[in-house]
């Protein structure tokens, strides 16, 4: 009787154990049920890989949003203080947006206003912009590689400099490639390129497929591992400050203002990208020129000075054209005020004076 017993309790301790186990299991498949159903409990997702609550995730998002409008806006208006005549040698246009420059730009002009397509892609494009921040900021703080160390500060101009190559060693090939398939193009790059001389900033550069975006900034996020593989260690500042002048590159690459620089063999043109846009079979690397130099696809040898050639050329033929109009009115004022005689001793001193209009 007692060995029963005690199999009787070893029987009722296990069933307890495994209904525990079971209640357990239940609560948590509950809590995940809860968790995937609610809006307002952080959750790591795609859009969210912080699991930032739904009001910090809000404001995260109108901070960017408004940092980038007030980067646009800054960088914007320089096109138009540029046609002031007090900032014109400092701020110079474009040789096509000068004045008597730009029959092509009449006749290939931009689209005045932006579509709904313009407007539905742009507000996709800042989604896809922000989850891409999100996960620049994950990797910041969870990533062995990323250090605040004074080696790190010290390598990080280095870790600039290689981001900002790396970048554009990934982007100017699949750029290219955008382009030459025929394919690819027609589905995800041709609407970018409906403008052909940009003008708005930011309106013009993030107009393009969300596809386009995505695959864009996965190759950002590629270098940015890349390089911090290559030297071990990598300071968050490098990381964005090279966020933040791609962000002043893009925009300044969609405005009418000629800002070129070379800096420890980083060419930056904005006439580059606007001979792209207008060519669209050259200069397919966004800030750094010498893929392009690699890839047989650069095009700035004599460009500028073709263009400049061409508005002195336009200027000459305006001014020939006012003097021979002036020279016409002044011979036909002289011949109202002239009599019969003088006209034919001005006009015609060839005639004899045995002529039959001599007087």
């Amino acid at each position: 009787r007692k060995g029963g017993k005690k199999k009787q309790k070893g029987g009722k301790n296990k069933n307890r154990k495994k209904k525990t186990e079971r209640k357990k299991q239940k609560e948590k498949k509950q809590n995940k049920t809860m968790t995937s159903f609610s809006p307002f409990l952080p959750q790591p997702s795609l859009l969210n890989p912080l699991s930032l609550s739904t009001s910090t995730l809000l404001l995260l998002f109108i901070g960017m949003r408004s940092f980038l409008l007030g980067l646009d806006v800054l960088l914007s208006s320089l096109s138009s203080l540029s046609s002031l005549s007090s900032l014109s040698s400092s701020l110079p246009l474009l040789p096509s947006r000068r004045e008597g420059g730009g029959r092509e730009r009449k006749r290939e002009g931009s689209p005045a206003h932006l579509s709904w397509k313009d407007v539905l892609f742009l507000s996709l494009n800042s989604v896809v912009e922000f989850a891409f921040f999100q996960r620049v900021l994950l990797f910041l703080s969870t990533s062995d590689r990323v250090s605040l160390s004074p080696l790190s500060l010290l390598l990080s101009p280095l870790s600039l400099w290689l981001l900002l190559l790396t970048d554009d060693l990934l982007y100017a090939p699949t750029h290219m490639l955008l382009h030459r398939s025929k394919l690819l193009y027609r589905l995800i790059h041709s609407h970018h390129h409906r403008i052909v001389f940009p003008s708005r900033g930011y309106s013009d550069a993030g107009n393009e497929n969300p596809v386009e975006q995505g695959i864009a900034l996965s190759l950002h996020m590629i270098a940015i591992q890349t390089v911090s593989f290559l030297l071990g260690v990598i300071h968050p500042a490098s990381v964005l400050v090279h966020i933040l002048l791609k962000a002043i590159g893009a925009v300044l690459n969609h405005t009418g203002v000629d800002v070129s620089f070379r800096v420890a063999g980083i060419h930056f043109s904005v006439l580059h990208h606007e001979l792209h846009h207008r060519k669209q079979i050259v200069n397919f690397g966004q800030y750094v020129m010498v893929w392009d130099k690699l890839l047989l696809s650069s095009f700035e040898d004599g460009e500028r000075e073709r263009d400049e050639e061409k508005e002195r050329g336009r200027e000459k033929n305006t001014a020939k054209e006012n003097k021979m109009i002036l020279e016409r009115r002044d011979t036909q004022e002289e011949r109202a005020t002239l009599t019969l005689r003088e006209r034919c001793e001005k006009f015609h001193p060839s005639l004899p004076s045995s002529s039959p209009f001599s007087f």
